[in-house]
């Protein structure tokens, strides 16, 4: 009888996220991964949602995209948390859909390891009037300086990134993919899965950030391109 009953509540426990023994892995075992995205799929709105936090700058919904308000070419920078679920470490991915490219897109992208609040943090960024891909460290204020770069290739409105970190100091790890197709989930191996256009494993040294459980999205509205606004269509990220 209690070998019976047992059988009917495990489905249970196992819907409700409880482990059991042999049937959901083994107690005490590592988390699984999570996964956050926004495709800003909904009406127009100065607010990017509940799910987000504006940190510096101000970004909105404006045709199924994310963008920065105010006058295009205003020589801004603007970024935001995704604070509806932390994730569960440090080492993070985050893919992301450019709805605009050349200068309109340059130093815009991807943050990682931001914390709680409003702190220093890595991004993973284009300069789409160079086709370089940048790794630095960002600060409050959006002052952004670069560890690394490479120059995958020039870029075409609706192109995809890739990006992941993992490991610190010396064990540091940072890859990128590009290119018009969705490079998918990272499936967390060493490259995520993916055929990788840069690769570094520098030990940042002084601009480290090792910590910080939000991954975001920075655009910066950059000077010159008074005819285009930068736009984000699609983004997604998780740990890795």
């Amino acid at each position: 009888m209690r070998r019976f009953v047992l059988i009917l509540i495990a489905p249970l426990l196992a819907a409700w996220g409880v482990a059991t023994l042999g049937g959901g892995g083994p107690v005490g075992g590592a988390p699984s991964p999570t996964t956050v995205g926004d495709n800003f799929d909904r009406g127009d709105s100065d607010s990017l949602g509940a799910n987000w936090t504006e940190d510096l700058g101000n970004l909105e919904i404006l045709g199924y995209s994310v963008e920065p308000t105010g006058a295009a070419g205003s020589n801004t920078t603007h970024f935001a948390r995704y604070t509806g679920q932390a994730l569960g470490t440090s080492d993070q991915w985050c893919v992301f859909q450019a709805g605009s490219v050349g200068d309109a897109f340059d130093n815009s992208g991807c943050q990682f390891r931001q914390g709680s609040s409003a702190q220093p943090h890595y991004t993973i960024a284009v300069r789409g009037s160079e086709g370089n891909v940048y790794w630095g460290k960002t600060d409050n204020a959006g002052n952004f300086v670069g560890i690394q770069n490479c120059a995958p290739g020039a870029w075409s409105t609706g192109d995809w990134i890739g990006a992941f970190v993992e490991g610190t100091g010396a064990s540091t790890h940072v890859g990128v993919v590009t290119g018009a197709s969705d490079p998918g989930d990272c499936d967390h191996t060493a490259g995520c899965g993916w055929t990788l256009d840069c690769e570094w494993t520098s030990d940042p040294g002084a601009n480290e950030i090792s910590s910080g459980v939000y991954v975001g999205v920075r655009i910066y509205n950059q000077s010159g391109t008074s005819d285009v606004e930068p736009d984000v269509t699609q983004w997604r990220a998780g740990d890795k």
